[in-house]
């Protein structure tokens, strides 16, 4: 299963059409991750491996859904997290939507510079869920109840 690409570098909207106002170009890269996702179809839930990470993962994208696109999408595990959660779109909804997975999953996430270097390295959304899923079981390690946000 292919994983999406950014509309920066597909050429669905050019390097210097890109800015931070909401408008033509943000629509063109909101449709170009749109078309991609629905294209590609849907993804079977054991690409997650286990219960737990599908159950993380699709918690996020309902997060990622209220803050950045507006409906229901399905992310693959090698989706870049920079285009999925709106990072090179730079309109806030990428702080926002990382304020509520913190509030919303109760673990704290990497301070921004180190946040910055991964996604500058390639982080993914399998990154993303992995990175929580190990946050929160060292959160709940000595606690015997499980963590009610992720379910």
């Amino acid at each position: 299963m292919k994983p999406i690409q950014s509309p920066l570098e597909i050429g669905d909207i050019r390097w210097y059409d890109h800015c931070l106002e909401v408008g033509f170009p943000w629509n063109r890269y909101r449709s170009s991750v749109k078309r991609q996702v629905h294209e590609r179809g849907s993804v079977p839930p054991e690409v997650w491996e286990t219960d737990d990470r599908r159950l993380i993962a699709r918690k996020i994208e309902q997060l990622i859904c209220d803050h950045c696109w507006g409906e229901p999408l399905h992310f693959h595990p090698d989706d870049p997290w920079a285009v999925i959660g709106e990072v090179e779109a730079g309109d806030l909804s990428e702080i926002e939507l990382l304020v509520d997975i913190e509030e919303t999953l109760k673990i704290k996430l990497l301070p921004d510079r180190m946040f910055g270097a991964l996604l500058k390295s390639g982080w993914t959304f399998g990154d993303m869920v992995t990175y929580i899923e190990g946050k929160s079981a060292s959160c709940s390690q000595g606690d015997t109840s499980k963590d009610s946000s992720l379910s």
